[in-house]
């Protein structure tokens, strides 16, 4: 029988002294506990950062294994949307991993609030989800599948909203191109593991499992949060085999109404029972997700035509660009700033505010948008790293757009990699500066970018103005066109 989380914290005040110090990290409170060990709450000495301390409750072998390439796969993806591991180590009669402590709340407190009639928005479970598929399909990438995605097993922080993949102890090698047996070796399902109303109806029946497991996951974990309802239920392995084998899901739009079709057919598509149904990758269901997002962000089409141009009496008013705002902005170049650094932001405001600029910050992608809709910049500021919606995504959402599609956007980034430098220049990017920049070189860029910007408004609201002249002109001699 494994010891209670409370049996090894006394067990650690025991041996370790209160409060408890092990692998130079002080223990200080019981943060959960799971099917293979307790995590508790600590901060490490010598790096100064809260931490926490996952340790395994027994000792038999194949399950000190397990631990041990948990620990090993969450080192080697190297992802802000997967939990880091600093260290892993046995002493004094404990096997413990330390890991990077994120502070915020599950995704299964999201789910709770809704079931208690506190909804969670489309926007939000688009951003989980694109968050999940990047974590997994760096995993994926590590030729590693997770098998045990689920509402609890996500982590949204609260510094900044981003989500990461915790408790990588089902995960499994597998070959790119290829499934996963769960008959290699003499593996049956009690050994692969995950949770039946979570675990695709593949792994359940013992079948060959590939990256569509995890992304059936994922989408069962979607249509929980939109649909604020369980999307099985089952008490047994059997039961859940019987009913993630034979019953699709229901259309998530008769339980949510508000949500828009893309999202209802990826999500859809995410939970199919036959996995060639499903996206057959992580970065297929990205797309699709990013995809989704964008059709939320395009403006509603506009009804009817431009209105009719006033009486040509009196002195012709100054134009408004094609985005209706051209000529009534200030002389000061607007820049928006999307770092999900608060620090940098602070500095990058002060560094353009004190060189004339009016600027806004933002740590959240999705928010930048909105805001950019309602007030289109002069030009945008980029990280090309972030958690949740990343500046290439937003880059690409904005070349979608007619009214940011000619925006300039510069990517400020330590990423020198120049495959990433092409990639964010395939997607539209304008400048590319890296972090070291000078400050006079960064302000030299803005200036000159928001003047190209100001000045095509400028020539787009003169021939707006002058197309409405022709119209009243053409209007008073009776013609229709001049």
């Amino acid at each position: 029988m494994h010891p209670t989380a409370e049996e090894i914290f006394g067990e650690l005040i025991a041996r370790r002294g209160s409060p408890p110090i092990i692998g130079g990290v002080v223990i200080h409170s019981l943060i959960g506990a799971g099917g293979m060990g307790a995590v508790f709450m600590g901060t490490h000495l010598r790096l100064h950062i809260p931490v926490a301390a996952k340790f395994m409750f027994g000792q038999e072998q194949d399950d000190a294994a397990r631990f041990i390439d948990e620990a090993t796969l969450a080192a080697r993806v190297n992802h802000p949307n997967v939990v880091r591991v600093y260290d892993v180590n046995k002493e004094d009669g404990f096997l413990y991993i330390v890991q990077e402590y994120v502070e915020g709340q599950s995704a299964e407190r999201y789910f709770q609030d809704s079931f208690a009639g506190k909804p969670v928005t489309e926007d939000f479970v688009l951003s989980l989800g694109a968050d999940v598929a990047r974590g997994l399909a760096a995993m994926h990438a590590e030729s590693f599948l997770h098998l045990d995605i689920k509402p609890t097993n996500i982590m949204v922080a609260k510094r900044d909203g981003g989500c990461k993949i915790l408790d990588l102890g089902l995960s499994r090698r597998f070959t790119p191109g290829s499934t996963l047996s769960q008959e290699q070796g003499g593996v049956i399902h009690q050994h692969l593991g995950g949770t039946p109303g979570y675990a695709s109806p593949e792994q359940l029946q013992q079948l060959p499992v590939g990256p569509a497991s995890d992304v059936y996951s994922l989408g069962v974990t979607m249509f929980e949060l939109l649909a604020a309802r369980r999307a099985h239920v089952a008490d047994s392995w059997s039961t859940a085999v019987v009913q993630q084998s034979v019953n699709e899901l229901p259309d998530i739009r008769p339980l949510r109404p508000d949500i828009s079709p893309a999202t209802a057919g990826l999500v859809a598509r995410c939970t199919r029972i036959n996995p060639d149904l499903r996206f057959q990758s992580a970065l297929e269901l990205l797309s699709c997700i990013v995809d989704a997002t964008q059709a939320r962000m395009a403006p509603p089409p506009a009804v009817g035509g431009a209105p009719r141009a006033a009486a040509l009496g009196g002195a012709l008013s100054p134009a408004a660009g094609a985005d209706g705002s051209a000529f009534s902005r200030p002389s000061a170049p607007a820049v928006f700033c999307v770092d999900d650094d608060q620090a940098l932001g602070a500095v990058l405001a002060r560094i353009l505010g004190e060189a004339g600029c009016s600027v806004q910050t933002f740590t959240d992608g999705m928010l930048a948008l909105k805001a950019m809709q309602q007030e289109a910049p002069d030009v945008v500021i980029l990280d090309v790293e972030m958690p949740g919606m990343t500046g290439l995504d937003i880059c690409r959402i904005m070349r979608s757009l007619e009214r940011l599609r000619h925006i300039p956007v510069v990517f400020l980034t330590e990423e020198t990699a120049p495959a990433k430098m092409s990639l964010a220049l395939h997607e539209g990017a304008t400048d590319y500066l890296f972090k070291s920049v000078e400050p006079a070189d960064l302000v030299a860029r803005v200036r000159c970018l928001a003047r190209i910007t100001q000045a095509q408004r400028e020539l787009e609201g003169l021939q707006q103005q002058f197309g409405q002249f022709r119209k009243r002109l053409a209007a008073l001699v009776g013609k229709d066109s001049v």
